[in-house]
């Protein structure tokens, strides 16, 4: 009976533990993410490599907060802080005819699957570190590293005119490199398995492909128009 009730904690511990994550943070001082954008021009596609980097912690509104580097706190028009899991982000909102500045949950990375807009909860190994990933609708966060789609934003969706989307390339610690999507696998759908432990990260085996909005296809289309090492093709 004590056997069975010791086997019923370690198993309630364990599974607790997946669901709050492995406790990485997101946000560290001097961490830098570098990502691709995507705009649809008159020519054909153009591709735009940024960079962002942040430094912290810094007092503000009564927390310890994060901003662009290089930005005086007086002059930060963005912040962030994280709290238990959750990464806030500072913005500046319009409603109606003002304005005004709030704080948002940007991330949260306690989630299960069917809660808010999260399908699906797994976690992988990157760099030999256990990592909580979680599959929405329309991107992938990972605990410690952020969105795959959006760096340090949750989604910053598709926006009126060329832009067509953006993808996460890499993220250092200063010069160690603690996350490269050259060697790692972008799961689709039909590979998220919810509850999975201990998948490595392995280089991808398929040139990426997206549609005109900028979103990634699991498969070659059948038909229609697809992008795929940024240049346009044609499937009738």
């Amino acid at each position: 009976m004590k056997r069975n009730i010791v086997l019923f904690m370690l198993i309630s511990f364990f599974l607790s533990a997946f669901a709050e994550g492995t406790g990485l943070r997101m946000l560290e001082s001097g961490r830098k993410w570098n990502y691709m954008k995507r705009y649809l021009t008159v020519t054909g596609i153009d591709t735009v490599y940024q960079s962002i980097t942040i430094d912290g912690p810094v007092e503000f509104d009564g927390k310890q907060c994060y901003k662009f580097a290089n930005v005086p706190l007086e002059e930060a028009k963005t912040l962030f802080y994280e709290e238990d899991g959750k990464v806030y982000v500072y913005r500046y909102r319009v409603k109606g005819f003002t304005g005004a500045y709030s704080w948002e949950k940007e991330f949260d990375f306690n989630l299960k699957a069917g809660e808010e807009n999260v399908i699906a909860v797994d976690k992988i190994k990157i760099n030999g570190e256990n990592h909580k990933r979680l599959y929405t609708y329309n991107d992938y966060w990972i605990e410690g590293i952020g969105s795959l789609k959006s760096a340090v934003y949750s989604n910053w969706g598709l926006v009126p005119g060329d832009f067509m989307g953006s993808r996460l390339l890499t993220v250092y610690d200063g010069d160690k490199c603690i996350f490269n999507s050259d060697d790692y696998v972008w799961p689709t759908a039909n590979n998220v398995v919810t509850g999975m432990d201990g998948v490595e990260a392995q280089k991808e085996d398929i040139t990426p492909t997206f549609d005109l909005l900028g979103r990634r296809l699991t498969a070659k289309p059948q038909s229609g128009l697809y992008i795929r090492e940024g240049r346009k093709y044609v499937v009738k």
